[in-house]
């Protein structure tokens, strides 16, 4: 961040050059300027680069994350039974066992018995991981309508129910501003 300051401030300094004639100079003092503040964004890349494949995330879902003003986390429930909305024939737990922690998720809102539900999809299968917790969806749906969002897989962990053993889920809601991102 630091050198993509001081290359902007080296950049506009190219700029005196022009009322005194030194056009040449000027423009070469911009590019320089420029040199840096792509060096220092390149180096900013990287690093969040390097954040994300250490957390298992993709980069989208890492950037997303840094400029969070709200994150929101919850335990998908739902992933003992077979997927609602399925992209080809598999159960949740195939879903949850080919999910990655980082992994970008989707939440697609529908009904149920008549109430608001949501679905927790991973976006790059299509699979159906689970739902919100029924207590959790107004929480969520009122953070959806007030930030632009963004789901991403934060950890899995295994829990016995009726003599088998099943991977539950465990997710983070970013929220940023709205307009922030655009």
């Amino acid at each position: 961040m630091i050198r993509m300051i001081i290359g902007v401030i080296v950049a506009l300094s190219g700029f005196t050059g022009f009322p005194q004639g030194q056009i040449v100079q000027g423009l070469l003092i911009i590019a320089l300027g420029a040199v840096i503040f792509m060096w220092g964004y390149r180096a900013r890349q990287d690093k969040l680069a390097m954040r994300a494949e250490e957390r298992g995330m993709d980069m989208e879902a890492a950037a997303y994350a840094a400029q969070a003003d709200k994150t929101y986390t919850f335990r998908i429930t739902g992933v003992t039974h077979p997927c609602r909305f399925a992209n080809g024939y598999y159960d949740r737990q195939t879903a949850i066992s080919s999910t990655r922690i980082g992994d970008p998720l989707f939440l697609h809102q529908y009904e149920w018995e008549g109430e608001p539900a949501i679905a927790v999809i991973n976006r790059k299968t299509g699979h159906d991981l689970g739902v919100v917790p029924a207590e959790k969806v107004q929480r969520i749906l009122k953070l959806m309508q007030q930030y632009d969002t963004s789901a991403v897989l934060v950890a899995k962990e295994d829990f016995d129910w009726q003599n088998d053993t099943y991977t539950g889920c465990d997710v983070r809601i970013d929220c940023v501003e709205r307009g922030v991102n655009s």
